[in-house]
């Protein structure tokens, strides 16, 4: 349950980013793909500390003028979908349009770009960095 934890994280940080008017879903998703997620994949989170810098890492832990997002109960720009039927790839529509082709097919694209990132990752793997 490990990724199942930092996905909660990560998602009261989208949520409260959204829901106050900081960014898009859009927005979030382009920083996501262009930089978090490379670096993850290569990486790791562990090890992207030690190629940060701990001294870094730990000065942005004292940073007392960062505080984390609040738990929002009940996020308004997720509920107004539900309430319209909008629950995502499985209703045609969420946060993004998908209607323009069947769930079926947006799946079978998904799982072709994953199992793309997945052999990227194993050959992360089998030669990491730090050997």
């Amino acid at each position: 349950f490990i990724v199942n934890r930092m996905q909660s994280a990560m998602t009261r940080e989208v949520v409260y980013l959204i829901e106050n008017g900081y960014c898009t879903p859009e927005d979030i998703d382009l920083a996501v793909k262009t930089s978090l997620m490379p670096r993850g994949l290569l990486l790791g989170l562990v090890q992207r500390m030690d190629f940060n810098g701990l001294d870094m890492v730990a000065h942005g832990m004292n940073n007392k003028k960062f505080t984390p997002s609040p738990v929002v109960e009940q996020p308004k720009f997720i509920f107004d979908h539900v309430q319209k039927g909008e629950y995502g790839v499985k209703s045609g529509k969420g946060l993004y349009d998908y209607s323009h082709r069947s769930q079926v097919e947006t799946l079978n694209y998904r799982d072709r770009l994953l199992l793309k990132s997945v052999a990227l990752a194993n050959e992360t793997i089998k030669k990491p960095l730090n050997k």
